[in-house]
């Protein structure tokens, strides 16, 4: 799932949510312990997400990231 199919499923802002702010503001590392981890409770309540969203919003990051670093090489 890329960013722009995690606004598409949930209906949110293309620009501004959760998963651009992940892609944003977290490091590969942290978008995998992320990914590898619960969902953050003060995250979830923060942007009103459930725990599928949040988690969908991860992996989303987590994924354009991955590809963004592909493409440097």
């Amino acid at each position: 799932m890329t960013l722009a199919d995690y606004a598409r499923k949930w209906h949110r802002d293309p620009l501004r949510n959760f998963a651009v702010a992940c892609y944003e503001q977290w490091t590969m590392e942290e978008l995998c312990a992320a990914a590898a981890a619960e969902p953050d409770a003060t995250d979830m309540q923060r942007w009103f997400l459930s725990a599928e969203e949040w988690y969908d919003a991860v992996n989303a990051a987590l994924l354009e990231r991955y590809s963004t670093l592909l493409y440097r090489f």
